[in-house]
């Protein structure tokens, strides 16, 4: 029989002429009782999904060493086989998640005791994977799609990760020399001079290198060799993936792989890991309704916004539903306006699919919306339900996202931790509901005509000459008081020709201009220019907010009024380079955005609510979340240049409710929000549609 073709394309998963939009649910097989099995896939299928997710755990199903248990000969819950065979005679597909580590709340991870002390590139801890890999792999061919079965996507093992913690002394982390040292060796090519140049140490072998893993002293030589080590954590991680890769596409020809990483870039680059598969995706947990800070849910939003710079099918690869037993004192107690807002949230970052994680609880798993039985969870049913049919109702993968703005930022800088894991354009960018795209610094994807520059003092030197070719080429830069002039061995290099200021003057309440357009900003510091290239950027001082008492009045008035030149606008090529001199606010970004003439497709005055709109064809939706723990009647501003037409039905996805607009009046459309929640509205020419 000839092989089927089954590839990712379109933002959806192929299996010949079948697409089908990669919206998941995990089910954890060996740990429910073997007679659930069917009830749990049938309930699965009522709920609407046609795609489910498994782990198959090496140190469950390996009885003696080399020798393992697919078929059940040894204990009913290891009838993988048999498992798959249900799985087909639904109609269902599936994604495979063979390992070898799959984690999951399992002893050691899910890897037999004999090799779990070795670390994940250890010369032994390989060839025994490899084995297993050639079982597991061989058992499951015939169900694999390209031979008609149900297996649609395999996971190249799970999370990658150094585990430096835990393999520090035989990493090379912890006084012996080891892995570390030999990247370090493949690094430089072998030029210790190079090495001591940037470390300014006088090593006489590689093997003396000692690791630093944390950026507790800011000079440079330690902040070299702090980079160094998040280099090789980013090395340690694609070599996982790349090793396991090369074995499923030679035991798996023609099936696509899957790789997933955690909701972070300490430990993984992602953007490389993607490229050695062909679906990436993080794996995320929140507490309760993003209760855990401030940023949380901004921080959501962004990492999943990033994705789209690299992915070529947007994706979530656990998606919280429910929790692990440790983690649900922290998280709290999931509700179904968690859910709700979590989904909708995803949709409005621009993601095309996910994988619930879990769907199904097991032994120490709670809060999914199905018990190990089967049963729905009455109180969080109805809300996965309408969450499925939202989904296949916009068809994510088939929107175009509208938006002009992104954010340029560089991976391994955003994770160093130099500086602080804050980003406060990311922040301001969350406050102002502005919606927006990523800039990778490495790759030059997305670029959008309004850029603004959320990194710190330092870039790659090919990052700078990227940044200054999408100036040139029309685009529009915009720094803050970041100004990258460092190239990432710390030494002096500014491609960009940024100027920097004479002074930097501590904290005012300011009144900046851009153009002729005021912008009131308080802010903790801001730069003081004595002389700009291009078009000078003013503030003037106001009221200082410190007043308040009647005998400093004249005092605090001093300053009111004073000029002061804090950045400035200068033309470079077809496009521009801005530097502001102050820290973003959410009142400057918007402002940014009327000088430029970006147009910002959807925005909500209202801290807390976050909107985005898309469009397929003549069809928009806008997708909004209130992230606020009180209700909101929520104004979303459209631009209506967007819009062919004037009248349009609104329609609310989540509750029916309809109504009728004419943006030629009022760009204007209503969502009314509860607390903790999101909705979708769909936009149609009243033309198209009679309302009911």
């Amino acid at each position: 029989m000839a092989s089927i073709n089954v590839r990712v394309a379109d933002k959806r998963i192929w299996v010949g002429d079948e697409g089908r939009a990669l919206l998941s649910g995990e089910v954890h097989y060996w740990r429910l009782p073997p007679s659930a099995w069917l009830p749990v896939l049938q309930q699965i299928k009522a709920l609407g999904l046609r795609v489910i997710s498994t782990y198959v755990c090496w140190e469950f199903h390996e009885v003696a060493p080399g020798e393992y248990d697919f078929d059940g000969r040894t204990d009913a819950a290891r009838n993988l086989l048999h498992f798959l065979d249900l799985v087909q005679s639904e109609g269902l597909w599936l994604i495979a998640r063979p390992g070898p580590y799959i984690y999951a709340e399992w002893v050691n991870n899910g890897v037999p005791a004999r090799v779990a002390h070795l670390h994940r590139l250890h010369p032994d801890f390989v060839t025994a994977a490899r084995a297993y890999l050639t079982a597991v792999l061989g058992a499951l061919t015939p169900y694999f799609a390209v031979n008609g079965g149900a297996v649609v996507l395999l996971q190249v093992d799970n999370e990658p990760d150094a585990w430096a913690t835990f393999y520090a002394r035989s990493l090379g982390l912890a006084g012996e020399p080891g892995v570390f040292q030999a990247y370090l060796r493949e690094a430089y090519d072998g030029d210790l001079n190079r090495l001591n140049a940037n470390w300014e140490s006088s090593l006489t072998d590689f093997d003396h290198a000692q690791a630093v893993t944390t950026p507790a002293i800011l000079e440079r030589a330690y902040v070299n060799r702090y980079l160094d080590y998040r280099r090789f954590l980013y090395w340690y991680s694609a070599e996982i993936v790349r090793w396991t890769a090369e074995h499923f596409r030679a035991h798996a020809p023609g099936m696509p792989l899957l790789i997933n990483h955690y909701p972070h870039h300490l430990a993984q680059n992602w953007r490389v890991l993607e490229a050695y598969g062909d679906v990436s995706g993080i794996d995320y947990y929140s507490h309760n309704e993003f209760t855990r800070d401030d940023w949380e849910h901004g921080e959501f939003l962004h990492l999943l916004r990033y994705t789209r710079s690299y992915a070529a099918l947007p994706f979530i690869a656990e998606f919280q539903a429910g929790i692990w037993h440790g983690w649900h004192s922290i998280s709290g107690i999931l509700t179904a306006r968690h859910y709700q807002l979590a989904a909708v949230s995803a949709l409005l970052a621009g993601v095309a699919g996910w994988n619930w994680y879990m769907l199904v609880n097991r032994d120490n798993w709670y809060m999914s919306p199905f018990n190990e039985w089967g049963r729905a969870r009455p109180e969080l049913i109805v809300t996965f339900q309408r969450l499925v049919k939202l989904f296949e109702e916009i068809d994510p993968p088939s929107l175009i996202k509208l938006t002009e703005t992104a954010l340029a930022l560089d991976v391994l800088d955003r994770s160093s931790e130099i500086g602080g894991f804050d980003d406060p354009v990311r922040t301001a960018c969350y406050q102002a509901d502005v919606d927006y795209e990523c800039f990778d610094m490495a790759t030059g994807t997305l670029r959008k005509p309004l850029l603004l520059y959320s990194g710190h003092r330092w870039m790659e030197e090919a990052s700078q000459r990227r940044l200054l070719d999408y100036v040139e080429a029309g685009g529009n830069l915009v720094f803050f008081d970041q100004l990258p002039v460092y190239d990432a061995q710390m030494n002096r290099l500014n491609l960009l020709g940024l100027r920097e200021p004479e002074g930097i003057l501590s904290g005012a309440h300011l009144t900046i201009w851009l153009g002729d357009q005021p912008c009131e900003v308080s802010v903790p510091r801001h730069f003081l220019y004595d002389r700009v290239p291009g078009e000078p950027i003013h503030s003037f001082r106001r009221l200082d907010s410190g007043y308040n008492a009647e005998e400093q009045r004249l005092h605090f008035g001093l300053p009111m009024g004073t000029q002061t030149v804090i950045g400035y606008r200068e033309r470079r090529g077809s496009g521009s380079i801005t530097v502001l001199g102050v820290p973003p606010t959410s009142s400057l970004v918007t402002a940014l955005h009327r000088w430029f003439d970006v147009p910002l497709y959807s925005h909500v005055s209202l801290a807390g609510v976050s909107s985005a709109l898309f469009q397929r064809d003549e069809v928009f939706y806008v997708i909004v979340a209130n992230n606020r723990a009180d209700p909101v009647d929520a104004l979303i501003e459209l631009h209506r240049p967007a819009f062919a037409a004037a009248r349009y039905e609104v329609r609310d996805l989540w509750t029916g409710a309809a109504d009728r607009v004419d943006l030629a009046i009022n760009a204007v459309v209503r969502a009314q929000l509860p607390a903790k929640s999101g909705t979708v509205l769909r936009l149609n020419h009243l033309d198209e549609v009679t309302i009911r």
